[in-house]
């Protein structure tokens, strides 16, 4: 190296050696199951009956 440049960085530990064994601990998979967040909410209701999501656009359309 040309005596003007700087000195190479320090080896660091490669990206991808210690972060995959760290990563399930503070991201665990989520349980197989119903246990699942639910997606659609209009649909799928926790109770099994359709739940109606009303979205109040205009008070007049309540009355």
């Amino acid at each position: 190296p040309r005596p003007g440049a700087r000195p190479p960085p320090p080896p660091r530990e490669p990206a991808g050696t210690a972060r995959p064994a760290a990563e399930p601990d503070w991201r665990p998979a989520p349980p197989p199951g119903p246990v699942a967040p639910p997606t659609t909410h209009a649909t799928a209701s926790p109770h099994g009956h359709p739940r109606r999501t009303v979205i109040p656009t205009s008070p007049v359309r309540r009355l």
